[in-house]
């Protein structure tokens, strides 16, 4: 459950998810399933001994951004997370705008990439090129538990870039590119 709002010249997203991991999510069997259809070597059986544990995590986050437009077709938008849950982190960043697709609209964050994605449209037409980066502070994670042998860095890194577009006749596509930090 997600809301997204304005408050005082504040934009807010938050919201409320239950993350199920582990063997009985079914994920394994599905990834088998796709290697067998693609004719592609099966998951190791290092691949499913490593499975993270099944569990539920209720997880909340908070987005709190500002758009300021800088001129008629760019604007720049830093925003700060936090999450618990599933992660426990607390990332802040930027996501710098060229041209008209996508302003005024619901734009919501995708939470691997980092990427903004319109789910409200306008009828702007034409080309927005966006760039964005964000670094967190990671306290915890069940992604890669320290009881699994991981050390993971106490820092994430992303940086992205991708390209809107929005045709007169309602089409619409994005084209994106992203790194994130490599380090564990």
């Amino acid at each position: 459950m997600h809301t997204h709002y304005g408050w005082n010249a504040l934009e807010v997203s938050m919201g409320a998810d239950l993350v199920f991991v582990g063997p009985d999510t079914g994920l394994l069997d599905l990834q088998s399933g796709l290697h067998d259809l693609l004719g592609v070597r099966e998951p190791s059986a290092a691949t499913e001994a490593g499975q993270i544990q099944n569990t539920i995590r209720p997880t909340v986050v908070v987005e709190l951004g500002k758009t300021h437009k800088l001129s008629d077709s760019v604007a720049l938008r830093p925003f700060i997370e936090g999450r618990a849950g599933d992660e426990t982190l607390l990332r802040a960043g930027f996501d710098l705008a060229f041209g008209q697709v996508g302003r005024g609209e619901l734009m919501t964050r995708d939470k691997v990439t980092g990427h903004l994605y319109r789910t409200i449209r306008s009828d702007w037409t034409g080309y927005s090129f966006v760039l964005g980066a964000d670094v967190a502070h990671v306290a915890d994670s069940i992604y890669l538990p320290e009881s699994g042998g991981f050390a993971p860095s106490d820092s994430r890194e992303r940086v992205r870039a991708g390209v809107h577009w929005q045709g007169e006749s309602g089409r619409a596509g994005f084209y994106r590119a992203d790194m994130a930090g490599k380090r564990v």
